[in-house]
């Protein structure tokens, strides 16, 4: 799945180890323009509108919240993406869910 880089910090701190930035494939979502997310597909200065951490679940998550763009922003024939290779998310929900793929580990 395309990836989620949510920086905390100062602006242009979510890939502040990265330098010079991290090798994009496809589809993912930077919360500021630091990380060099240059694919035509990524999402760079994007807010995720990442719910709160999931902590009752196996792996800790925080899925995307109504309205966040990370919401079907993979089409269905992503091949290796949404093509079927992952019919699972993280906490083991089917994926695709309503569509498309959602970018990074939680399908809503």
């Amino acid at each position: 799945m395309g990836s989620v880089i949510h920086g905390a910090g100062a602006p242009g701190s979510a890939c502040y180890f990265y330098t010079p930035g991290i090798q994009s494939f496809a589809y993912n979502l930077g919360s500021d323009s630091g990380c060099g997310l240059t694919n035509p597909t990524d999402s760079p200065s994007t807010a995720s509108r990442l719910g709160p951490v999931d902590l009752t679940s196996e792996f800790p998550t925080a899925g995307p919240m109504p309205g966040s763009p990370m919401l079907d922003a993979i089409p269905t024939a992503a091949a290796g993406l949404c093509d079927g290779s992952f019919p699972e998310d993280q906490v083991r929900a089917p994926r695709p869910e309503g569509g498309d793929c959602d970018i990074g580990a939680i399908e809503a």
